[in-house]
C-alpha cells in the first residue's frame, strides 16, 4: 500500500449499482487519520463500552451475560478504532435512474456505502471500483 500524507485529501473511484441493476462510477475524496486520532478514537470506544460493563453489574442475573459480552465488545471496537485509518470527506455519486447527482458527507470508509438518490429516492451502493467486486 503506497503511503499518503496525513494532510492531503485522494480520491478514489467508485462503482455504483443501483436496484434496477445499473452500474455507474462515481468518486469519494479520502482522507487519512493521523495515529493520534486514531488512538483518541480507539480509547473512546473502549472506555464507551466499558462504561456499558460496569453500568450491566448493577443488573439482577443479567449482569453474567452482559458484562463479560459488553468488555469483548470493547476490547473489539478498541482494536477496530486503531486500524480504522481513512474517512470519507466528501463525494459524489450520479443516480443511475434519474441522473441527479448526489453528494456524500462526511463518514467513516465502510464498503459498500448505501445511498438514497435525493431526487427519486432510488437505493444505490457504492463499492470500490478497485475491489472487483461488481466486475469480477
Amino acid at each position: 500500500m503506497e503511503e499518503f500524507d496525513h494532510d492531503k485529501e485522494h480520491p478514489l473511484e467508485v462503482e455504483i449499482l443501483s436496484r434496477d441493476g445499473s452500474i455507474r462510477e462515481g468518486y469519494l475524496v479520502l482522507s487519512e487519520r493521523t495515529p493520534q486520532e486514531r488512538v483518541v478514537r480507539a480509547v473512546q470506544a473502549f472506555f464507551l463500552w466499558m462504561l456499558a460493563a460496569l453500568i450491566s453489574l448493577f443488573i439482577p442475573m443479567l449482569h453474567f451475560i452482559l458484562v463479560p459480552a459488553f468488555i469483548l465488545v470493547a476490547l473489539f471496537m478498541g482494536a477496530n478504532g486503531l486500524f480504522d485509518v481513512f474517512k470519507v470527506e466528501s463525494g459524489e455519486i450520479t443516480c443511475a435512474r434519474c441522473g441527479t447527482v448526489n453528494h456524500i458527507e462526511a463518514q467513516n470508509e465502510t464498503y459498500p456505502i448505501h445511498i438514497d438518490c435525493d431526487h427519486c429516492d432510488a437505493r444505490m451502493t457504492a463499492y470500490r471500483a478497485a475491489a472487483g467486486e461488481l466486475t469480477g
